[in-house]
């Protein structure tokens, strides 16, 4: 499973559990101490994660290789909350010893959608960091390869140009600053980048170190 993906799971996960909790303090506390909890059943917790995790997972919540913006984040968390309360309502009243009390539903789902939507922005604003990202090297310098590179600058946020390779007797399109090596010593140049595997194209044409980040060479001379 992608990283990334899984941070975003798991992170959805403790935010429907949070969310629970929240929904029956939300409905049941009051002044003087009442025992919110007195009202809660184990079965219901895995229940109600499960099927919000698969809401989201439906609406495509956690496709990370496309980046989107916040407002269609806004607008899929929306549509997978509903998805959520008829799916839950509907298996509700099938098995009623998972339900949750009255009132609590909304509430929860309520307070994840608004966690959730939070916990996306953070997620983007952090991986958005070079660190986080995988590097890219472009093997040619020619004008797909500038082209390519300024695509990958300007619109990826799931990855950072590192650089272009120069092949022999090609012209060169982009800065001489940017290119890190040439063609010839190209598994060499990828290793020093930080390269686990390096593709001509769409083919893998071979794999380096087993404990170095991964690192997509793309072709891009033509």
């Amino acid at each position: 499973m992608n990283n990334r993906r899984a941070i975003l799971i798991f992170g959805d996960a403790f935010l429907a559990v949070i969310a629970i909790y929240t929904g029956y303090y939300l409905r049941f506390w009051k002044p003087g101490g009442a025992n919110v909890l007195g009202h809660w059943q184990a079965e219901q917790l895995p229940v109600f994660v499960l099927v919000l995790l698969l809401s989201s997972f439906l609406v495509e919540l956690y496709n990370v290789e496309h980046h989107i913006s916040v407002k269609e984040v806004a607008v899929r968390i929306f549509v997978g909350a509903v998805m959520s309360f008829v799916a839950l309502s509907s298996l509700y009243y099938a098995i009623p010893e998972v339900s949750l009390w009255r009132g609590v539903l909304g509430l929860s789902l309520s307070v994840f959608a608004a966690a959730q939507a939070a916990w996306r922005v953070v997620f983007q604003k952090i991986t958005n960091y070079e660190g986080f990202a995988s590097k890219v090297l472009v093997l040619g310098t020619g004008q797909m390869a500038q082209k390519i590179g300024s695509i990958i600058t300007a619109t990826n946020h799931n990855n950072v140009l590192r650089g272009y390779l120069k092949c022999s007797d090609e012209v060169v399109c982009v800065p001489q600053q940017a290119i890190v090596g040439n063609s010839e010593h190209l598994f060499e140049t990828a290793h020093r980048e930080g390269a686990h595997k390096v593709m001509n194209r769409s083919t893998a044409v071979g794999k380096l170190t087993a404990n170095t980040p991964w690192l997509l060479v793309v072709r891009g001379g033509l």
